[in-house]
C-alpha cells in the first residue's frame, strides 16, 4: 500500500507540474502570436496608409504644376500642401504656387474599413490657426480630420498624446484598442502631427490565436494521458515484475519502434514543409499585393503628369512643328525643352526619372534625360513605342530602353488637323526608375532590396557607351544597376545575396526566368527572399525583377516546433510500446480461457468467433459447418480476416482494407447498432444475412452472427419497390439522393472520379402525339433495358423525370465518360423499338467537382444536354 501511496504521489506531482507548465508556455506562446498579429496588421496598414499619403503627395504635385501654367486657380484646398516655381514668357522666376488639399478623403478610407482615425497637429501650430475647418480640439491638438469618432478625441484629451504613442514601434495596445501611429512631416522632414489609428480589439480576425490554444491543450492532454501510460507501466513493473519476453519479442519491438519513428518523422517533417510552403505562398501574396499599391501609385502621377502637363495645346502645336521640315523639327525640339525642362526638373525630385517624346514613326524626338541624344529610331527596340503609335492606345509596364530602363508609362499624343480631324503626332513615355520602387519595398517592409535586369535585354538594347552603368549579379543571365546597387548600400538597405545557398540562388534565376513570384530562406532561417519579376508588357518576356529580403522568425519557430513534436513523439512512440510489449504476455492468458469456453461456444446456434479485430484467434462448430473448413488454419489459408467473406453490397457493411491499421471490428462499433448487419455465402454458395453483436474481452472481441436472411429478404423486396421507377424499372429519384454520398465516398476510396450523364429522347411529345401514350410507355421501358445493357452493373441508371435519365460512373477521365455517353447513343439509335422503328436521345456529360453539389454537376451536365438539343439532338456535350 505504501508503493502504492508513492506512486500516487509522483503521479500527481508529474500531472501538476506538466499543467502548469503547459499553461505557462501557452500564455507565452498566445502572448507572442498576439503581438506578432497586432504587429502584422500595423505594418501592412501603416504601409497601405504610406502609399494614400504618397499618392494624394503625388497627385497634389501635379494639380500645383498644371496650375502653375496658367490655368485658373479657382479650386482651393486644405491642409496638403505643394509648391510649384512660376515663371513669365520669358522664363523670369516670378514666385511659387502652393496648392494645399486636406486628408478627410484618407480618413474616409481608413473608416470604411472598421477603424476609427485621428488626424492630431502638433500644440505648436494651435496659435496659427485662425479659422478651424473641423473645430475639434483635444487637450493643444488641432483635430484636421471631420467627423472625428468622439471616444479616440475624448482619449486622446484625457491621457494626451504620449499615451498612445511609442518611441520604440508604431503601434501598441491601450485599452480595447490596437493605435497605429504614422507621423507626418513636411518636406524638411520636420514633424507637423500625428496620423492616428484606433482599431477595436474585437474586430480583428483571432482564429489562429484560438486554434494556437487548442493545440497547445491538446499536447498536454496527450502528455497527461502519455503520464497515465507511464506511472501505469512502472507501477505494473515495480508490484508485479511481469515484464518478461523473448528475445524473439523483443527484436520485433525494437523493429517496431524504428519503423514508427521512421515514419512519424517522414509525416512531421512533410507537414512541416507544408506549413513553410503555406507561409512562402501567403507572403509571396503580400509582396504582389503591396507592388500593385506602389505602382498603382506611380500609374495615378504619370496619367495625372500626362493629363495636367503633356497633353496640352501648346505641347502638341510645337510636335506639329516637327513634321513640316528639318529646321522646324530642331526648332520645335528647342522649344519643347524649353517649355517643360523647369517642370520636368521639379517632377523628378518626385521619381520621374524619365520624360521622352517619340515622332510617329518611333523617331526619338527628345529625351530630357539626355537632350543631345535624338534622331534614333526605336523600332524594334522599344516594343512599348511601337505599340502605341500603330495602336493609339496607352500602355505600362518595365522595359529597358538604350540608355535608362525604367518602368515606362506611354500614352499616344494626338491633335487636330486643319479640317477638324484627329491627328497622330507621337507619344510620350513618362518613366520611373526601378529605384524609386525598390525605395519604396524597403520602407514599406522594413526590408533590404535589389534589382536586376536581363542581360540579353541590355546587350541588345542600350547605347554601348551606356553598358557601363550595369555590372555582373550572382543570379545567371541577370545584372546589377550599379546606381541602384549604390544608392541601396549607402543606407544598407541592399540584399546580401551571401545569405543564399548556392542551389538557391541558382533556382531563383529558373524562376525569375520563368516569370514566377519565388521566394528562398536564407541558410541560416532568419531572411526570406522574395523575386518578383517584370515582363515587357508587348513582348511578355521577362525582363527585371525586384528582390526583397526581409528578416523573419516564422521559419526558425517552425524548425523548433518540427523539433520539439519529433522528440516529443518519439517518447510517446517509445512509452506506448513498452506499455504494450507488457501486456503481450497476458495474452496467452486469454488464450487458454477461451479454449474453457469452447464448449459453450459449439453450443450457439449463431456464428460465434474470437478475434483481435484482424485475424480469428477462435470460432464455434457452427462456423466450420457454415464455411466448410475443417479447422481454423485450413480457413486462414484462404482467408486473412472473416471480413473477406463480407460480400460487397451496398445494402451491408463490408470492407475492402482497414484504413490506418483499424481494424474492420473498430470500423464497425463506430456505425450505429442497426447497420451491425453482414452478409456471407455458405459452402453452398447460398446467401445469408446477419446480425452482429459484440463483447469485448480484454483486448479481443467476441462476435455473434445471426442468421436474419428471412427477415431481411422480406424487408430489402419492400425496399427495392420503394426505389425502383414503377413503369422502367430505373432507379427513382429517391433513390438517387439516398445512394450519392456512398457512391461519391467509394469512387473516392479508389480514386477516381464520379461522371454524371443526363440524357432525354428526342422529340418524344411528337412520339406520344402519334402513337399514344401506352406506346411511349413501351419505349421508355425498351430504352432502359437498351442502356443497361451499355453500362456496368456497378453504374446507376436513373429516371430523372419523363422521358429524362441520369447515370452514376465510376470513372478515371472526363474522356472516358464520353465514351460510355457516346456507347449509349449509338446503340440506342441502332435499337429497333415497336412502333417508331429507330429514336434517337441527345446527352450531357460532366464531372463531379470537389465541393460542389450534386445538383451543380447535374445542372452543369443539363447545360450540355440543353447545348445538345440546340445544335441539332441525337449528340453527346460534354462540359468541363
Amino acid at each position: 500500500m505504501f508503493a502504492k501511496k508513492i506512486f500516487l504521489l509522483l503521479f500527481l506531482l508529474f500531472d501538476a507540474s506538466l499543467l502548469y507548465l503547459g499553461n505557462t508556455y501557452k500564455a507565452f506562446k498566445v502572448e507572442d502570436a498576439l503581438q506578432n498579429r497586432y504587429a502584422a496588421l500595423a505594418q501592412s496598414l501603416d504601409a497601405e496608409l504610406v502609399m494614400m499619403i504618397q499618392e494624394k503627395k503625388n497627385a497634389t504635385l501635379s494639380i500645383a504644376v498644371s496650375l502653375a501654367r496658367g490655368h485658373n486657380l479657382k479650386q482651393r484646398l486644405k491642409h496638403k500642401k505643394a509648391m510649384a516655381p512660376i515663371y513669365d514668357a520669358d522664363n523670369t522666376f516670378l514666385g511659387f504656387l502652393e496648392v494645399v488639399t486636406h486628408f478627410n478623403s484618407l480618413a474616409r478610407k481608413i473608416e470604411e474599413k472598421g477603424f476609427k482615425p485621428l488626424i492630431a497637429l502638433d500644440p505648436k501650430f494651435k496659435s496659427q490657426i485662425i479659422a478651424p475647418y473641423t473645430k475639434i480640439y483635444a487637450r493643444n491638438h488641432y483635430i484636421a480630420n471631420e467627423n472625428a469618432d468622439d471616444k479616440p478625441v475624448s482619449l486622446l484629451a484625457e491621457k494626451g498624446i504620449d499615451q498612445f504613442v511609442s518611441p520604440l514601434k508604431n503601434h501598441l495596445v491601450y485599452e480595447n484598442y490596437l493605435i497605429l501611429n504614422r507621423p507626418i512631416l513636411d518636406h524638411e522632414k520636420s514633424f507637423l502631427a500625428n496620423f492616428l489609428v484606433f482599431i477595436p480589439l474585437e474586430t480583428i480576425d483571432d482564429a489562429s490565436i484560438q486554434t494556437l490554444k487548442t493545440n497547445i491543450n491538446l499536447v498536454i492532454f496527450f502528455f497527461l494521458i502519455l503520464g497515465v501510460f507511464l506511472f501505469y507501466s512502472l507501477y505494473k513493473k515495480f508490484m508485479t515484475h511481469s515484464l518478461e519476453a523473448s528475445n524473439f519479442y523483443t527484436w520485433i519491438f525494437i523493429s517496431l519502434f524504428v519503423s514508427l519513428s521512421g515514419v512519424y518523422f517522414f509525416v512531421l517533417s512533410w507537414y512541416f514543409e507544408s506549413q513553410k510552403n503555406e507561409f512562402i505562398k501567403t507572403y509571396d501574396q503580400n509582396v504582389v499585393r503591396d507592388f500593385k499599391i506602389i505602382t498603382g501609385n506611380y500609374s495615378h502621377f504619370a496619367r495625372s503628369t500626362y493629363t495636367l502637363i503633356i497633353n496640352k495645346p501648346q505641347v502638341l502645336d510645337l510636335l506639329k512643328e516637327a513634321y513640316k521640315g528639318k529646321k522646324q523639327k530642331a526648332e520645335a525640339r528647342e522649344k519643347l525643352y524649353l517649355l517643360l525642362y523647369k517642370e520636368y526638373d521639379y517632377l523628378t525630385k518626385s521619381g520621374l526619372k524619365q520624360l521622352h517624346f517619340q515622332l510617329k514613326d518611333n523617331e526619338s524626338f527628345l529625351r530630357f534625360h539626355r537632350p543631345k541624344k535624338f534622331g534614333d529610331n526605336l523600332s524594334g527596340i522599344r516594343a512599348t513605342i511601337e505599340y502605341v503609335n500603330k495602336n493609339l492606345v496607352g500602355i505600362e509596364g518595365f522595359e529597358e530602353g538604350r540608355i535608362f530602363n525604367g518602368f515606362r508609362h506611354v500614352y499616344p499624343l494626338m491633335g487636330i488637323d486643319d479640317q477638324g480631324r484627329s491627328l497622330h503626332l507621337g507619344s510620350v513615355e513618362i518613366s520611373f526608375s526601378a529605384y524609386v520602387l525598390t525605395q519604396e519595398f524597403t520602407r514599406s517592409h522594413e526590408a533590404k532590396a535589389g534589382f536586376v535586369i536581363s542581360q540579353k535585354e541590355v546587350e541588345k538594347k542600350v547605347f554601348a557607351n551606356e553598358k557601363s552603368n550595369y555590372e555582373p549579379s550572382p543570379f545567371e543571365g541577370f545584372l546589377y544597376e550599379s546606381s541602384i546597387v549604390n544608392e541601396l548600400e549607402k543606407t544598407f538597405s541592399h540584399i546580401q545575396t551571401a545569405q543564399l545557398a548556392k542551389s538557391d540562388i541558382k533556382q531563383a534565376a529558373a524562376e525569375v526566368h520563368k516569370g514566377e513570384v519565388f521566394s528562398a530562406i536564407s541558410e541560416d532561417a532568419k531572411s526570406i527572399f522574395t523575386f518578383v519579376a517584370f515582363k515587357n508588357p508587348v513582348t511578355k518576356k521577362v525582363a527585371s525583377a525586384i528582390i526583397l529580403q526581409e528578416d523573419t522568425d516564422h521559419i526558425t519557430n517552425l524548425r523548433t516546433q518540427h523539433f520539439m513534436l519529433l522528440v516529443f513523439g518519439i517518447t510517446a512512440i517509445l512509452f506506448l510500446l513498452l506499455y504494450l510489449y507488457k501486456e503481450l504476455s497476458s495474452s496467452r492468458i486469454y488464450r487458454t480461457l477461451l479454449k474453457k469456453t469452447q464448449n459453450i461456444l459449439d453450443a450457439q446456434d449463431a456464428i460465434v468467433v474470437v478475434t483481435d479485430g484482424k485475424s480469428i484467434i477462435d470460432a464455434n462448430k457452427r462456423f466450420f459447418d457454415f464455411f466448410g473448413f475443417e479447422n481454423l488454419e485450413s480457413f486462414k489459408q484462404r482467408h486473412a480476416c472473416i471480413c473477406d467473406c463480407f460480400e460487397k453490397d451496398p445494402k451491408f457493411f463490408h470492407i475492402d482494407t482497414p484504413q490506418n491499421n483499424e481494424s474492420w471490428v473498430a470500423t464497425l462499433l463506430r456505425l450505429p447498432a442497426k447497420e451491425h448487419i453482414v452478409s456471407m455465402r455458405s459452402k453452398d454458395k447460398v446467401r445469408h444475412s446477419f446480425a452482429l453483436s459484440i463483447s469485448s474481452f480484454e483486448e479481443n472481441f467476441i462476435i455473434s452472427f445471426s442468421d436474419i436472411s428471412e427477415t431481411l429478404d422480406e424487408q430489402f423486396m419492400l425496399e427495392a419497390k420503394a426505389m425502383h421507377d414503377a413503369l422502367t424499372n430505373a432507379y427513382n429519384r429517391e433513390y438517387f439522393h439516398k445512394i450519392f454520398p456512398r457512391f461519391l465516398s467509394e469512387s473516392r476510396e479508389r480514386e477516381l472520379e464520379l461522371g454524371v450523364i443526363i440524357f432525354d429522347i428526342d422529340h418524344f411529345k411528337k412520339v406520344n402525339d402519334t402513337y399514344g401514350h401506352n406506346a411511349g410507355d413501351t419505349i421508355l421501358k425498351h430504352l432502359v433495358k437498351t442502356v443497361h445493357k451499355s453500362i456496368r452493373s456497378e453504374d446507376i441508371l436513373v429516371r430523372w423525370g419523363g422521358e429524362e435519365f441520369i447515370v452514376l460512373v465510376k470513372t478515371r477521365s472526363l474522356q472516358d465518360v464520353a465514351r460510355l455517353a457516346e456507347n449509349i447513343r449509338t446503340r440506342v439509335a441502332k435499337e429497333r423499338f415497336e412502333e417508331v422503328e429507330h429514336i434517337t436521345c441527345s446527352f450531357g456529360v460532366a464531372v463531379y467537382r470537389d465541393a460542389e453539389t450534386i445538383e451543380e454537376a447535374v445542372a452543369r451536365a443539363d447545360s450540355g444536354l440543353y447545348e445538345a438539343k440546340r445544335e441539332g439532338r441525337n449528340r453527346v456535350i460534354v462540359v468541363n
